[in-house]
């Protein structure tokens, strides 16, 4: 009697610490998720629980301990109990903890990912397929004394379950994980891996697990010898300790960073292993044993990894594996008395080996066979969207605070207002988040209503500088238009004052008189070259003054800027003369216009300010990187320049000093434009100058060589008209007519004249005269082409600005016209000069 009294004692005192196992998965699997699924967690933790102790006693029981048929399964009958048998109630409940522990292995493999309703099946798979046949084929003569069922007659030995529950449960885990499949971003999250909402929960649950095991091991040994309980307990604290142990040794050889949940991983692998033979190992062997199931363990797990396979809570490395270590272990390290009789050590182990391997076929291949075909009409695994959501929410409509203030959260993302505040629970850590979050939202708002407010004052800023802009657009409009409007405007008097003065220079008149005149025309003269600096500078500041790349003759053109102030250095007893290098070949390319104006500017810079002594102009060509470039230097003797007035010379408006203007007179632009010119070609100026010895300009421009002869002489820019179209400011080239009077005679002897201010008029028709040609004069371009449809003029003289129509366009309408055989040579002189 007080054998059967210990017996009842030491069995119910483990239901209990069985119970705390039960907790202890709870605890575990629910904290190494996240937090969005922890509470499904912990509901398939009670559910399997409730299911499977009502599914044992219809018919797992039975079919484990009930009559055996060939030692493969046992009858099929609910769970009956005798009035004779009161041992037999706390039995069937000792093992029923025994089948949920299998079950819950599972639970935490498939974690975050599996339906409840898919759980349900598989805690279905376990109790009624596998885990009751597994059990017959160990434990059918358990509970009688008399072996049964068939690993049991060969001589197979598990003392506690590391085949019959961690085996089973560990294998129907692996087959589950092969069905299901890994959580979402497992592959992308694999170097990092997810890291549990509550780690200290987890380890709780491993120490309830430890704890829990002393009710495992221990209450099994009601069935054997109550005395080796003492034994028992002290093998399992041993075997557990040596396996945390084991990683730990591990992880420092390896120099891992310590990770707590693969040491606590160790200690539950050295239980698993121990469990099989916990009641015939030596102190020493238990350690050994232990140790060896944390080393397994740990590789099996680096293994997982390496095939990436996701068990959230390593239960595959940790009961597989160590499941059948320990079942291995059995026939290694049990004491040599515990040896069948029928059996030496190795052929113990191939009994052992053989009854493993079968086991863990049988539990793998069987789950994933059923597990497989019933994914297949309908799916164990929860929808995408209620993984992403949590299946808290998903399959339990919990909602946490955490959920909550992510959900607020996404809405301000969604509507990107944050006017909205986040709920807030009072005195918990999310809710001092939220509170937080509602702060930074409300700096937000007000960061976002002074951007708001800056915004519209720079859309207003925007606004007024476009206006701005759009003032300043019309504005230099405005002032091209004025520009070529005064240049119009005044030019054509100016012209008309020197085209008569001109006219009534070529008539007798006293000496006197032609002094008058002449004063007259070189005023006008000068008045002229004064617009013609300002224009130009206009031009240029306004980015209106384009260059073209022609072929023309150099040395030509440099030998009529001489031309032009040889009188004038005459008259001033200075000798003006050139050198031009033999490297100078006659024929190059560029923008003859704007050199023709650098060099008449500079000469006529120097002229002006040397009294006596010379003026010279030198030109050579210079290779520079492959570039050719045109050197041209003007010296003179004249009154020279400090420093300081070099440094300023070719600024705009300014002179060498104040009397300079006074005594030289001048705009003080010539300068300024001709550096404008050079720089706009790409090239360099300067000047060196010594007071009372002279100046030297020297300029630098990049040309292009020609390879064939130039063209013939280059005259003042025209606008030439073919029949192919317009080209304005195009480069006219003088004819080789032989004699002026004969080209007058044969070519002009039919003129018309388009010009309607009436003194050019009066000036073009003196000229004309002179010539001793008669011409039609027409004031628009209108007038102009109307005579062309009924006439065919040899030469037209047409002004580019005039009422009605100006010369451009009546030159395009002349041209279009086509029905004359010879189309009129037409010249529209540019700035309005005759």
């Amino acid at each position: 009697m007080a054998s059967e009294a210990i017996s009842f004692i030491v069995l119910f005192v483990s239901l209990g610490l069985l119970m705390l196992m039960q907790v202890g998965f709870l605890c575990l699997e629910s904290g190494i998720v996240r937090s969005k699924n922890s509470i499904n967690v912990a509901a398939k933790n009670l559910m399997d629980l409730m299911l499977v102790i009502l599914l044992f006693w219809m018919l797992g029981y039975s079919m484990m301990y009930g009559d055996s048929y060939y030692g493969l399964i046992g009858s099929f009958v609910p769970f009956y109990n005798t009035a004779n048998d009161l041992f037999l109630p706390l039995f069937f409940l000792f093992q029923s903890m025994f089948a949920a522990t299998a079950v819950t292995i599972v639970s935490g493999s498939v974690a975050e990912r599996c339906s409840l309703k898919g759980y349900l099946v598989i805690i279905l798979v376990m109790i009624l397929f596998i885990y009751p046949i597994v059990g017959h084929w160990v434990w059918a003569g358990g509970y009688t004394g008399q072996p049964e069922g068939w690993l049991e007659k060969a001589g197979f030995y598990d003392f506690a379950g590391s085949s019959v529950v961690h085996i089973t449960g560990g294998g129907v885990a692996l087959a589950s994980v092969l069905v299901i499949g890994p959580r979402i971003g497992f592959y992308e999250r694999l170097s990092m891996g997810y890291t549990g909402h509550n780690m200290v929960m987890t380890v709780l649950g491993y120490l309830f697990l430890w704890l829990g095991w002393f009710g495992f091991n221990g209450g099994s040994v009601v069935l054997s010898d109550p005395g080796e309980l003492p034994m028992v307990l002290l093998n399992t604290a041993l075997a557990g300790a040596a396996g945390g142990f084991g990683v730990l040794l591990v992880e420092l050889f390896r120099g891992d960073k310590l990770d707590i949940l693969m040491i606590a991983n160790g200690i539950i692998a050295g239980l698993v292993g121990v469990t099989a033979g916990c009641n015939i190992y030596s102190t020493t062997s238990a350690v050994l044993v232990g140790f060896g199931g944390g080393i397994f363990s740990f590789y099996a797990s680096r293994l997982l990894f390496c095939l990436k396979i996701d068990d959230p809570v390593h239960a595959i490395p940790v009961y597989f594996v160590g499941g059948i270590w320990g079942a291995l272990a059995v026939a290694l390290f049990a004491d040599a008395s515990a040896l069948p009789d029928s059996l030496n050590r190795w052929q113990w182990f191939l009994v052992q080996l053989q009854g493993a391997g079968v086991i863990a076929v049988w539990v793998v291949a069987v789950g994933w066979f059923l597990l497989k075909f019933y994914n297949r009409l309908l799916p164990l695994r929860v929808s995408e969207h209620d993984e992403k959501v949590g299946l808290n929410m998903a399959e339990h409509g919990a909602r946490t605070e955490l959920f909550d203030l992510l959900q607020d959260m996404k809405s301000h993302q969604d509507s990107g207002d944050f006017s909205q505040e986040v709920r807030i629970e009072p005195y918990t850590e999310i809710g001092q988040v939220a509170f937080q979050y509602n702060r930074v939202t409300q700096s937000f708002n007000t960061a976002q209503k002074a951007l708001h407010a800056s915004i519209a004052e720079l859309e207003q800023t925007r606004v007024a500088l476009d206006e701005a802009c759009h003032k300043a657009e019309q504005a230099s409009e405005y002032k091209s238009a004025f520009l070529a409007n005064m240049s119009h405007e005044i030019r054509t008097p100016i012209n008309g004052v020197i085209g008569m003065a001109e006219i009534l220079l070529l008539e007798d008149m006293s000496d006197k008189q032609q002094s008058y005149i002449q004063t007259i025309h070189s005023s006008a003269r000068g008045l002229i070259h004064i617009i013609n600096d300002i224009l130009d500078y206009s031009k240029i500041e306004a980015g209106e003054l384009s260059l073209e790349v022609i072929e023309f003759d150099i040395r030509q053109l440099l030998q009529e800027c001489l031309d032009i102030f040889r009188v004038q250095a005459e008259e001033k007893h200075i000798h003006l003369f050139s050198k031009v290098s033999p490297e100078v070949c006659s024929s190059i390319h560029g923008d003859p216009t704007r050199i023709r104006q650098i060099v008449i500017n500079l000469l006529s810079n120097s002229l002006k300010f040397t009294e006596s002594g010379s003026v010279s102009l030198k030109a050579d060509i210079v290779a520079d990187d492959e570039v050719n470039r045109l050197i041209l230097s003007i010296t003179d003797t004249g009154v020279g320049m400090t420093e300081e007035q070099c440094e300023r010379v070719f600024t705009a408006f300014q002179q060498a000093d104040n009397s300079t203007a006074r005594q030289y007179g001048g705009t003080g632009l010539g300068l300024s434009i001709t550096r404008q010119l050079v720089e706009m070609m790409e090239g360099t100026i300067k000047v060196s100058s010594e007071v009372g010895k002279g100046s030297c300009f020297e300029l630098s421009i990049p040309v292009r060589m020609s390879t064939r002869a130039a063209q013939p002489t280059r005259v003042a820019e025209t606008l030439s008209v073919d029949e192919t179209g317009i080209s304005c400011k195009e480069n006219a080239v003088t004819r080789e007519w032989g004699n002026t009077d004969r080209w007058i005679n044969t070519v002009c002897s039919d003129v018309l004249v388009a010009e309607d201010n009436r003194v050019n008029q009066m000036v073009i028709r003196k000229y004309l005269e002179k010539l001793g040609i008669t011409g039609h004069i027409l004031e628009n371009g209108r007038q102009v082409v109307d005579y062309c449809k009924g006439h065919t003029p040899q030469l037209i003289l047409m002004d580019c600005e005039m009422p009605e129509m100006d010369g451009l366009t009546a030159t395009r309408l002349i041209r279009e016209q086509g029905h004359h055989k010879l189309q009129p040579l037409i010249i529209e002189p540019v700035n309005n000069s005759v």
